[in-house]
C-alpha cells in the first residue's frame, strides 16, 4: 500500500514508518521538519496548519491508500495557539488532503487522557470524555473531525508511549537516567499515581494491525499500569542502582489517578495484544544509553 504519515520525524510517527517499510509498505512522509531523517522515497517538509498545504502536498504524493495522522503540537500552555491551530485546522487539512488522494482508511493517532480523569475502572472506549488540557482538548476536537469526515477511519487513544527515542522531559527515562547515575530519584506526592506505560513498538504493531484487518472505529491501546513509586523501584532493581527515593513533600495534583485501560475491543477486532512489557522497555532505554544492561 501507499502510506503518508505525517508526523513521520518524530517520536511514534518514525517508529509507525520502520515498521511499515518492513513489512513492504510503500511510505510517504510529511513532516515541519526540513530534513527527511528516515530517507524516505517521497516527502515533503510543511506545517499542517498552513495554506495551501492540501494542494502542495497533493502533488508531491500523488495517489495514497492510507493515511496516518501522528503530527501534533505539544504543549500544557493553555494561552498556545498553535493547539488548535495544529491538532484541530492541521487535522482538518490532513483530513482534506486524504480524500483529495483518493485513500481508503485514515487512521488517528489520539491520546488516552482525551477522557480526562479516569473515573471508571477499566477504562473502556466508552468512558466519558472531558479532558483537563487544552492539548488533550485539541487531540478530541481531531478525533471529531475524523469521525466527522466520512472516510472509513481507526482512531487509536495511546496511553504513555515508551523506547528510545521519547522526550526525556517524562518520568521514565528521568528516573532511569537517575539510577544509572546513583543520584536521588524524586518523586512527588506519594507516588501512587498508575500510569499505563506502551512501547512504541507495540503503538507501531498496533497501526500496521489495523491497516490490514477490516476494522475501524475507536480503540483503546494498554500496556502495562503500574504506580509511579514501583516504577521508580523496578528501575532501582534492574539497574542495581543505589539511588534513594525520596518524596518532595510537593503535591502530585494526579495522585491516585489509576489508569487501568482496557485493550478488549482492540483485542477482539484487531488482534492486538502488546508483546513489550514495561521491563523490556526500560531495558531498551538503558541500552540506548550505552550502557550494558
Amino acid at each position: 500500500m501507499n502510506v503518508l504519515v505525517t508526523g513521520c520525524n518524530g517520536f511514534i510517527g518514525s517508529h509507525i514508518c520502520r515498521m511499515l517499510m518492513e513489512e513492504g509498505h510503500r511510505v510517504c512522509g510529511l513532516s515541519h521538519s526540513a530534513v527527511n531523517k528516515l530517507d524516505l522515497e517521497k516527502y515533503y517538509s510543511a506545517d499542517i496548519s498552513s495554506q495551501g498545504i492540501v494542494e502542495a502536498t497533493a502533488a508531491r504524493m500523488g495517489p495514497l491508500d492510507v493515511v496516518v495522522h501522528c503530527a501534533a503540537h505539544i504543549s500544557y500552555d493553555g494561552a498556545d495557539s498553535r493547539l488548535m491551530a495544529v491538532n484541530a485546522v492541521g487535522t482538518q487539512n490532513i483530513v482534506t488532503l486524504a480524500k483529495r488522494c483518493g485513500v481508503s482508511k485514515f487512521l488517528y493517532c489520539s491520546s488516552m487522557p482525551v477522557i480526562g480523569v479516569p473515573i471508571m475502572r477499566p477504562i473502556t472506549e466508552n468512558h466519558p470524555l472531558a479532558p483537563t488540557t487544552m492539548y488533550h482538548a485539541s487531540k478530541l476536537a481531531g478525533e471529531y473531525i475524523v469521525k466527522a469526515s466520512g472516510i472509513k477511519s481507526v482512531i487509536l487513544r495511546i496511553p504513555s508511549p515508551v523506547g528510545p527515542g521519547m522526550s526525556q522531559k517524562t518520568l521514565l527515562p528521568i528516573v532511569v537516567s537517575c539510577c544509572l547515575k546513583n543520584v536521588p530519584i524524586r518523586l512527588y506526592g506519594t507516588g501512587g499515581r498508575i500510569q499505563n506505560y506502551i512501547s512504541v513498538l507495540d503503538v507501531a504493531r498496533a497501526v500496521c494491525l489495523s491497516l490490514n484487518r477490516n476494522v475501524e472505529g475507536c480503540f483503546n491501546l494498554s500496556g502495562d499500569s503500574i504506580s509511579n513509586l514501583s516504577l521508580a523501584r523496578m528501575c532501582r532493581e534492574i539497574t542495581s542502582s543505589h539511588s534513594e527515593i525520596i518524596f518532595t513533600g510537593e503535591p502530585d495534583p494526579a495522585d491516585g489517578h489509576i489508569w487501568e485501560v482496557s485493550g478488549e475491543r482492540a483485542a477482539e477486532q484487531m488482534g492486538f495484544v502488546p508483546d513489550v512489557g514495561i521491563e523490556e522497555s526500560i531495558l531498551a532505554l538503558i541500552r540506548s544509553y550505552g550502557r550494558n544492561e
